[in-house]
């Protein structure tokens, strides 16, 4: 799946757990700004999606990658593997970055009480 901001708002939209979800029945992952409540079956369905969206950001990301496994600012996933920019909101990355952490694919490198000493206060997060 090419990533896109309308397919990851798609997937967004298809994952997100109903209003009428028992917390029994959801997953809750926390976001930069917000927390985001997925349908973890819908989730893994679209998993193959997820994986393939985020494969195409930058290599800094991945734990294997330019960054000797320290990934990259949340500020820069807004540009694709090409250098391009694929979107340009960041909660729309924020959004990819939650379905990233909910498949086990995606995670943020040091705890939320440290971002503050990160530029512009953003987390630094990495591919698995």
């Amino acid at each position: 799946m090419e990533l896109t901001s309308e397919n990851v708002f798609a997937v967004i939209d298809d994952c997100f757990a109903g209003k009428d979800a028992l917390p029994v029945n959801t997953i809750t992952i926390a976001g930069v700004r917000v927390d985001y409540i997925f349908n973890p079956k819908k989730v893994q369905a679209h998993k193959q999606n997820i994986e393939s969206m985020i494969d195409q950001l930058p290599l800094m990301f991945r734990s294997t990658g330019d960054g000797a496994g320290l990934g990259g600012s949340f500020l820069d996933m807004v540009i694709d593997i090409n250098n391009n920019q694929w979107t340009d909101l960041h909660g729309v990355a924020e959004g990819l970055l939650a379905l990233g952490i909910a498949i086990g694919k995606m995670d943020y490198n040091l705890p939320r009480s440290l971002w503050h000493a990160l530029p512009g206060g953003m987390p630094y997060v990495y591919i698995k």
